[in-house]
């Protein structure tokens, strides 16, 4: 799903062929975003999963987009804030897809994450 980041590359998109459908890209986009809305609105989350989250121990890496309209920034904040090893790598001008300029920016945060 692209989301719609400043950055978003058209001639990238361009390159994946969309999904079958005679729908315009725009009209599956608002369905998507709206199916995933509804999807989240129902999920039962019992028991609180966030409230466990201090129990993930091991080192994580967390990679989000500054510019994500569906999950914000401090979303991604509050969940590194309440794992004792998390780490948040945050990308500029990124929204929910990653774009190619931002794979080596990926790749470099998790070689250095998995270094020994």
């Amino acid at each position: 799903m692209f989301a719609g980041s400043p950055e978003f590359d058209a001639p990238e998109a361009a390159l994946t062929p969309p999904a079958s459908s005679t729908a315009p890209v725009r009209t599956r986009r608002r369905r998507a975003n709206g199916l995933m809305s509804t999807v989240f609105a129902k999920l039962d989350c019992t028991p609180r999963w966030r409230e466990r989250l201090w129990e993930i121990t091991t080192p994580t890496l967390m990679v989000h987009g500054a510019v994500d309209p569906f999950f914000p920034v401090g979303n991604a904040e509050a969940l590194a804030a309440a794992m004792p090893s998390a780490t948040l790598k945050i990308l500029d001008g990124v929204g929910a897809e990653l774009p190619c300029q931002a794979h080596a920016q990926v790749a470099a945060a998790v070689l250095a994450h998995t270094a020994p």
